[in-house]
């Protein structure tokens, strides 16, 4: 199935349908066969977790849903391992205002999918079990926002840039520390690469992960310097 005809039946816009250009639907969807405890291992709630799992696409009842989320599980399977391309990221837009359940739920099923060969990839280069439980629960997190924010269930009325990145191995959460490992280009191809840090904007009032005012914990030096160093020896040469 081509997935640009899918988006353009299920109501992507011009721009939206752009950023699945090149994309294949492939062998399709792979859903594990513990999605159950997956979904619980991101930190997704129980009602959520009900409701994904209600809301999973399906090649014979939801064709074009199951096209978009088996493009997108695709790329994440095409990138596992790869650090952030100097030419950046474009993360993946938003699903139609009047998309179904299935719709709703589609990109959390995309990365869902990735989940056993990420736990692989970070046990393979040593990450601890508690930092990929904090970088996998952004599919938690973003869920409690996406509920708070559009009264809906799923994820799929909001773009996604930081989720398929932990998905496939190129960012980790340690403390309050966001790691992106990103190639540095020069004009003349990859020359290097870097370790991006990002310190989010912090509160989470009544459980919600929102992005509304700066923590003010001190930023103590020998912290920063601790969760750097972490996060330097458990991955591979970026």
């Amino acid at each position: 199935m081509d997935v640009l005809s899918a988006a353009e039946r299920l109501g992507f816009s011009e721009q939206a349908r752009a950023r699945f250009q090149g994309l294949q639907v492939g062998d399709g969807l792979r859903v594990p066969e513990d999605a159950e405890a997956l979904i619980e291992y991101c930190g997704v709630p129980a009602a959520d977790r009900e409701l994904m799992l209600a809301a999973r696409p399906d090649p014979e009842h939801d064709p074009d849903w199951w096209a978009i989320a088996s493009a997108l599980a695709g790329e994440i399977e095409r990138d596992m391992g790869l650090a952030l391309p100097s030419t950046g990221f474009r993360g993946w837009p938003a699903v139609p205002q009047e998309a179904s359940a299935i719709g709703l739920f589609a990109n959390a099923w995309a990365l869902l999918a990735n989940l056993p060969r990420l736990l692989e990839l970070h046990a393979e280069r040593g990450v601890p079990d508690s930092v990929t439980r904090a970088t996998v629960s952004a599919l938690g997190g973003v869920m409690a926002t996406h509920r708070h924010v559009f009264g809906r269930p799923g994820v799929g009325l909001m773009p996604l840039w930081g989720p398929p990145l932990r998905f496939r191995g190129a960012d980790y959460e340690i403390g309050r520390h966001d790691f992106t490992r990103a190639q540095l280009g020069l004009g003349d191809g990859v020359s290097g690469y870097l370790l991006m840090i990002h310190i989010p904007l912090s509160a989470r009032p009544n459980g919600y992960r929102l992005c509304i005012h700066w923590n003010r914990e001190p930023l103590e030096v020998h912290v920063v310097n601790h969760r750097i160093a972490r996060v330097v020896v458990v991955d591979d040469p970026l």
